[in-house]
């Protein structure tokens, strides 16, 4: 009687111990493929925007940094800055008047993302963290930004970063539009109604109350992405009421800066190309990043009507006794076009003569500088100056930090 009572037990605390070992079997299957899907949908969505970024027709002039910051080229000109006074939503600060961009610039494509401030920083300041490294850095001051410039420059080598200023930003965000948005008109205060705005922003009415990764929404016609919405943007002014006429500068120190976008929390009218805000520099909001300038490094001119581009005839480097010499002649383009090989490309211009002598120069510091005739859409013809030939990406790369280390700034490019 005793033994069957023990074999009972035993029996009893087998089973106990079986069911114990299932539910934590269960629990391990369930995280991991909970787990699983969820960077699935994390890495899809990173996929997605780098792909939207990497295949939009307007990337045809851009600069990328070791950091994954994309800056695209804004050229230059005049524009009405500020908003009519019958612009719906308009305020007191928005007096409309003429202002020249006198020098084209590099702007970034999108804001700065978390995991771009991470790598130059070393930490992450964001209330949104958990949002992901693609979402913008948020949690900043003014003076936070500056050390980070300061910084990105000590890295970069290159000092050409910096805040824009307000009539910069404001020319990108328009975009060569005089509307209220740079896709149309701000039309209604009703959420459900202001298609326009939500084809392009994250704002108050389809935000959740938080950010979103950087280059989930429609571009401007320009390629940039969140100029309005998501989170305000950092300018390197002082607040002050509009002059008549005015520069792009105005002084850089004051005791309010400028901040323009609207963020997740905006309503519809707080989102106006036109629209600003003053913050004090100290103050750190969850609504508050900013997006960089790259100063453009060589001068960009307009091509004069008499140059006929297009029978333009290409140069071409032949090497010869571990010596490079460059040699003028007509070479058919298909003809240096090989499958998987890679160069580095260090520059576009407008002007032939430029580019000519930039490849010039960098022959005769020893490297295989050779320019091509593109047709980019709407921009005509430019000159893209590259550096090397090679059928292994890493030599690229070799090359392109070789570059680096002299100023010159360079993107791996397939040929």
């Amino acid at each position: 009687m005793l033994n069957f009572k023990i074999q009972i037990k035993n029996n009893l605390l087998l089973t106990i111990f079986v069911f114990i070992l299932l539910f934590f079997l269960l629990v391990i299957f369930a995280y991991s493929l909970l787990s699983t899907e969820a960077g699935k949908n994390y890495s899809d969505n990173k996929a997605n925007i780098a792909y939207k970024i990497k295949s939009s027709s307007w990337n045809t002039d851009t600069i990328i940094n070791e950091f994954g910051m994309m800056f695209i080229l804004i050229e230059g000109g005049t524009f009405m800055m500020g908003s009519p006074p019958d612009e719906v939503g308009r305020t007191l600060f928005e007096k409309q008047h003429e202002v020249t961009i006198k020098k084209d610039f590099y702007m970034q494509t999108t804001e700065v993302s978390q995991g771009q401030w991470e790598k130059v920083m070393g930490e992450n300041p964001s209330r949104f963290s958990k949002c992901g490294e693609d979402c913008p850095v948020e949690n900043v001051s003014w003076f936070d930004v500056v050390e980070f410039i300061k910084k990105l420059n000590q890295i970069d080598s290159s000092n050409n970063y910096r805040l824009p200023t307000e009539a910069e930003w404001e020319f990108a965000c328009r975009a060569g539009s005089s509307k209220s948005f740079s896709n149309g008109e701000f039309t209604t205060y009703e959420c459900q109604d202001e298609n326009a705005l939500n084809e392009i922003a994250w704002y108050i009415c389809n935000s959740d109350s938080k950010t979103h990764p950087v280059g989930s929404k429609k571009p401007n016609s320009l390629g940039l992405y969140d100029m309005h919405g998501n989170v305000y943007e950092w300018c390197q002014d002082k607040f002050i009421n509009y002059p008549d006429k005015s520069d792009i500068k105005n002084p850089f120190w004051g005791n309010e800066k400028v901040c323009r976008s609207c963020s997740f929390n905006s309503i519809a009218a707080n989102c106006r190309s036109a629209s600003r805000t003053n913050i004090s520099p100290v103050i750190k909001s969850n609504t508050v990043g900013f997006r960089l300038i790259r100063e453009a490094k060589y001068p960009i001119v307009t091509m004069p009507n008499s140059m006929d581009a297009t029978n333009v005839e290409p140069k071409k480097i032949i090497a010869k006794d571990n010596k490079l010499m460059l040699k003028r002649e007509s070479v058919p383009q298909k003809s240096r076009i090989n499958n998987e090989r890679f160069a580095v490309q260090v520059a576009s211009f407008k002007i032939l003569r430029t580019a000519e002598k930039y490849a010039d120069d960098l022959l005769k510091l020893g490297y295989a500088a050779y320019h091509e005739q593109i047709e980019i859409p709407q921009k005509g013809i430019w000159f893209r100056v590259r550096v090397g030939d090679y059928a292994s990406i890493s030599d690229a790369e070799f090359l392109r930090k070789e570059l680096f280390e002299k100023n010159i700034q360079g993107i791996i490019v397939k040929k």
